[in-house]
C-alpha cells in the first residue's frame, strides 16, 4: 500500500462495504459505545479494580483510551494510519516490568500524595463521545484527578533522572525547576482524562522509591492545545 493521503492511506479508497452499509455499521458501533450519566457511573463503579477487573478490559477494548491520546491527536492529513489501526484493532492487555512496577507501587505513591479526599475509580466512558474512555488513578475532591507514575528506573532524585533520560522523560528543566513537557504523551493522557471525566484539573504525580517526588497540577485551560474535544 502507498503512504497516507488525505484519507489516511490508500486502503480506505477500496472499502469492503458500500457507503450506505458502512454508514450503518458506523452508526451501530457509535450506538453500542454511547452511554448516559447512569451507565457511565455504572461502568466506573464496576471497574474499580481497573487492570485486575475483567469488565474494565472488556469495556476498554471498545474505545480509544488516554494512553493513545498523543498518538491520535498528532496524526495529520498525510499520516499513514496503518500501524495505528493495526495496534488499536489487535490490542491486548499489555504488561511488562515497568507496568508491573507501576501497578505494584501505585497505592504507595497515592498515599504519599495524601490529599484529604482521594478515591479509587474505574473506567470512565465519555458522555459526549462514547468511543473515548479513561482510567484515572484516583479522583480528588469534587473537581480533580490524580495520575500517578512510578518509574522503575528512577532510583535517584527526579531532577537527576530527568537529566539522564532527557529525550524520553515527561519532564523538562526550565529556569532550574522541573515542569511537564506539554508535547509529551503523558500530558495528552492527562488532557484526555480531564475531558472525559469533565473535571477541572489533574495532579500529575511522579513517585520515586528514594522518597523524592514531582507534582504538577494540569488544568483544563492549559490543555486546550491538545485538541481533545
Amino acid at each position: 500500500a502507498g503512504r497516507g493521503d488525505e484519507n489516511y492511506g490508500t486502503d480506505p479508497d477500496r472499502p469492503d462495504l458500500n457507503e450506505e452499509m458502512l454508514q450503518e455499521e458506523m452508526d451501530s458501533i457509535r450506538r453500542a459505545v454511547t452511554v448516559d450519566k447512569e451507565r457511565q457511573q455504572e461502568i466506573q463503579i464496576s471497574t474499580l479494580g481497573q487492570s485486575n477487573c475483567e469488565i474494565w478490559g472488556r469495556e476498554r477494548r471498545k474505545r480509544l483510551t488516554a494512553s493513545n491520546a498523543k498518538r491520535i491527536c498528532s496524526m495529520q492529513d498525510s499520516t499513514d494510519n496503518h500501524a495505528v489501526l493495526r495496534q488499536l484493532l489487535s490490542q491486548t492487555e499489555f504488561s511488562n516490568e515497568a507496568t508491573i512496577y507501576g501497578n505494584t507501587n501505585e497505592a504507595v505513591a497515592a498515599d504519599k500524595y495524601a490529599e484529604d479526599e482521594v478515591k479509587m475509580c474505574g473506567l470512565f466512558v465519555s458522555l459526549e463521545h462514547g468511543g473515548l474512555a479513561v482510567s484515572p488513578d484516583r479522583l480528588v475532591e469534587h473537581d480533580g484527578l490524580l495520575e500517578v507514575k512510578c518509574n522503575n528506573g528512577c532510583n535517584i532524585s527526579i531532577m537527576d533522572w530527568a537529566k539522564e533520560r532527557k529525550s524520553e522523560c515527561s519532564l523538562i528543566i526550565k529556569d532550574g525547576a522541573l515542569t511537564m513537557k506539554t508535547e509529551h504523551a503523558h500530558y495528552y493522557q492527562v488532557a484526555m482524562q480531564i475531558f472525559v471525566t469533565e473535571r477541572q484539573w489533574c495532579d500529575y504525580f511522579i513517585w520515586s522509591p528514594t522518597g523524592d517526588y514531582f507534582l504538577q497540577r494540569v488544568t483544563r485551560e492549559s490543555t486546550s492545545h491538545c485538541g481533545i474535544r
